[in-house]
């Protein structure tokens, strides 16, 4: 089996959310926003970069009849980026934990 986990390099825009580095995404343009520094630039490609290589992942392990799993809250930005889009529509199951039941301020 394969779980493939978060990567919090690109800040989502998130109006409840507390001081801390400038949201990188927003609902608009899931892929990134187009107002920031050549530094941040580089985060959101490589974010979308790394994206992509999941989405292929999870392809073949649906080819392979491969078991697997992405972690990541389901308000997240991330399944409406480019890459993660169309893949709600081809898994075979979809499990939502609410992980304020472990510390966290997101569902």
């Amino acid at each position: 089996s394969v779980l493939l986990e978060t990567d919090c390099a690109c800040p989502e825009l998130d109006e409840h959310k507390q001081p801390g580095p400038p949201p990188l995404r927003s609902s608009a343009p899931p892929d990134g926003l187009h107002n920031f520094s050549c530094d941040n630039l580089g985060r959101v490609k490589s974010a979308n970069h790394l994206y992509s290589i999941k989405r292929k992942v999870l392809d073949l392990c649906f080819q392979m009849v491969v078991l697997s799993s992405v972690e990541n809250p389901s308000s997240s930005l991330y399944w409406e980026t480019s890459p993660m889009k169309g893949l709600k529509s081809v898994c075979g199951h979809e499990t939502h934990m609410h992980q304020c039941m472990f510390g966290s301020d997101r569902r």
